[in-house]
């Protein structure tokens, strides 16, 4: 009776223990905590994730135990789902420990749609936004996507995010305003200098097109433009500088860097056959002064 009675008591155990070990990936996220040392946090290793290619779940879905317990912790400091179109839930538990407004990044500026629900008082309330959000609209105006956390000191809050695109890959950072001004300030330069390129040599393109004919020129001018368009949508520059002309544009970023792309090879081809031409004309010159 004893030993069968232990035996029916480690059984349970067993269950017991494996059953809570099934469970514990629900339930045991670790937090990302922000303190007064805190600056600049990339925070892909420390979200849950949860895959929806149907895209129609909603966060009434979303929230339920079912769906719940499909949240895994993410393995890459780069949420990173490759080519094709789909929806990722993230589940972001945040520690705020210091005063500090925080936001949160999310730094791929070509993304469809972004969407941020915070907890507010029995609910939670919504944030969009995306690669055809004018810049105007934005509450953060900021070429990425910026969201304002709305999290006092001492509190701990869990946060959703929904990203939805053809290309989903999305770093997540938290940190502040001024801070992520700073960081990107080196690489707005260098985009700024490829700009000031990009407009000077398609200058001289055209000039040099309306000087001499020579249809590779213009085909040169064109894919320096096709460029120039798609960096703008990539970075995410163009929401700010032209609203009124580019923004249509960012929802056809490949169609624009392909046509770019042919152009380039029609440039070359172009060169080409006039390289022959030269060549063919210069032979024939030759063989007459003989």
């Amino acid at each position: 009776m004893i030993t069968g009675f232990y035996i029916h008591t480690m059984n349970r155990h067993t269950l017991l223990v494996f059953f809570l070990a099934i469970a514990a990936p629900a339930f045991s996220q670790t937090p990302v905590v922000l303190n007064d040392s805190t600056s600049f946090i990339s925070i892909g290793k420390q979200v849950a994730v949860f895959e929806d290619p149907t895209e129609m779940l909603s966060l009434r879905q979303i929230l339920s135990p079912e769906y719940q317990a499909k949240f895994k912790t993410s393995t890459q400091q780069v949420p990173n789902y490759g080519t094709k179109q789909t929806s990722v839930w993230c589940k972001i538990k945040i520690r705020n420990l210091a005063h500090k407004t925080w936001v949160l990044n999310v730094d791929f500026p070509i993304l469809h749609t972004v969407t941020l629900y915070q907890p507010s008082g029995s609910g939670y309330v919504s944030e969009q936004m995306g690669r055809s959000t004018p810049f105007q609209k934005r509450e953060i105006k900021n070429r990425s996507f910026l969201f304002d956390l709305k999290i006092e000191p001492g509190e701990e809050k869990v946060l959703y995010l929904r990203v939805e695109n053809h290309i989903c890959i999305f770093p997540l950072y938290i940190s502040t305003v001024g801070t992520i001004s700073a960081r990107q300030h080196p690489v707005d330069t260098v985009y700024g200098v490829y700009y000031g390129i990009c407009f000077t040599v398609a200058f001289y393109a055209i000039a040099l097109f309306i000087a001499s004919r020579e249809k590779y020129y213009l085909y040169f001018f064109f894919q320096v433009i096709f460029f120039f368009l798609y960096a703008m949508i990539y970075c995410g520059d163009a929401s700010h500088w032209f609203p009124a002309f580019a923004m249509p544009l960012t929802n056809y970023g490949t169609p624009i860097v392909s046509m770019g792309s042919i152009l380039v090879l029609l440039f070359f081809d172009a060169v080409l056959k006039s390289k022959k031409k030269i060549n063919t004309a210069s032979t024939l010159f030759l063989i007459c002064e003989i």
